[in-house]
């Protein structure tokens, strides 16, 4: 059986990862135990004024799927923190060849103009 931590690392993998590595971002868990819950955020996402948006209405809840009474750190930028773990790094090098793919004339959503 998986460990509480592995858990939420899946959960985050499957849900989270996909999201950010759309606007060419990565997730990395910092610390994860009943008490505290520390994630990272980089790239695209390194000090983006959004990040508290994603924080409470994405991170958190599903911390609180696996961690109920964790306190959750959410911080961002070019420094890592030592020790943190990438999740999802095949779907962040999937993304940003897709992104290569389209190339300069590719609109966001992926459609050429």
């Amino acid at each position: 059986m998986a460990s509480a931590a592995e858990e939420l690392e899946a959960l985050l993998t499957s849900i989270v990862v996909p999201l950010v590595a759309i606007d060419s971002a990565t997730l990395y868990v910092v610390t994860a135990s009943s008490t505290r819950v520390h994630l990272h955020l980089a790239g695209a996402y390194s000090g983006c004024p959004g990040n508290a948006f994603v924080e409470r209405t994405v991170l958190a809840p599903l911390v609180k799927q696996i961690f109920p009474s964790a306190e959750l750190c959410v911080s961002s930028g070019v420094p890592i923190p030592p020790n943190a773990k990438l999740l999802g790094a095949n779907v962040e090098s999937a993304s940003r060849r897709g992104a290569l793919d389209r190339g300069p004339d590719a609109s966001v959503g992926g459609q050429l103009e």
